[in-house]
């Protein structure tokens, strides 16, 4: 059964899997599951269509003297995990990857080769840096803001204790002028004789 939507990228946002096969799946027989028919993942134009149904393993032992695509289990975790590897053979000692499918639990998936997974990385790494810049100039204008309004309010206490102040001292000033003013006032109202007498007793 395929599950997923066939486009460009098809392979990668697709899964197979054939239930009747799945509680019985071992190392012996995964490659027989994986190269049946309906499997979207596999090509039968591999040297496996020809060899692989062969009786015994004869079939897979062949594949090495062959030229050209085929599929071999790379490695396996039975009977959960299975990773079969799609290659081009060059010789019996020299291979080319082309692509790795992992089978969990009976299903199949392509796994993403290293350009997808560095993009995918880089993407996930940039959005968490978008986000994170995001948060800090949030915290800088919320601190611009407090900074603000703290500013204001000193510059409001500054001005009503500045005005405290002016009055404070504008009636110091008042009452000094006042008394003096008597002061003066007072010595002048005195009569000359009483100077002159002053200076006589002395």
């Amino acid at each position: 059964m395929v599950v997923g939507n066939a486009g460009d990228d098809s392979e990668f946002v697709q899964s197979w899997y054939d239930a009747p096969w799945i509680p019985n799946l071992n190392r012996q027989n995964v490659m027989v599951y994986f190269t049946q028919r309906t499997n979207p993942f596999y090509d039968r134009r591999a040297n496996n269509e020809l060899l692989l149904r062969q009786p015994g393993n004869r079939g897979l032992e062949l594949l090495k003297t062959m030229q050209g695509l085929e599929y071999d289990l790379i490695y396996d975790e039975d009977p959960i995990l299975f990773v079969v590897q799609k290659r081009k053979r060059v010789s019996p000692e020299k291979v080319t990857p082309i692509a790795n499918y992992y089978i969990i639990a009976g299903i199949v998936y392509r796994s993403p080769d290293a350009c997808r997974l560095l993009t995918s990385r880089m993407a996930t790494a940039c959005d968490q840096l978008n986000e994170a810049f995001d948060e800090l100039i949030s915290w800088n204008d919320k601190q611009q803001k407090v900074a603000t309004k703290s500013a204001s309010s000193t510059d409001n206490q500054e001005n009503v204790v500045t005005a405290f102040q002016a009055h404070r001292v504008d009636k110091l000033m008042s009452c000094v002028l006042f008394k003096y003013e008597q002061e003066l006032h007072k010595s002048s109202s005195e009569p000359e004789g009483s100077e002159a007498k002053k200076s006589k007793k002395s």
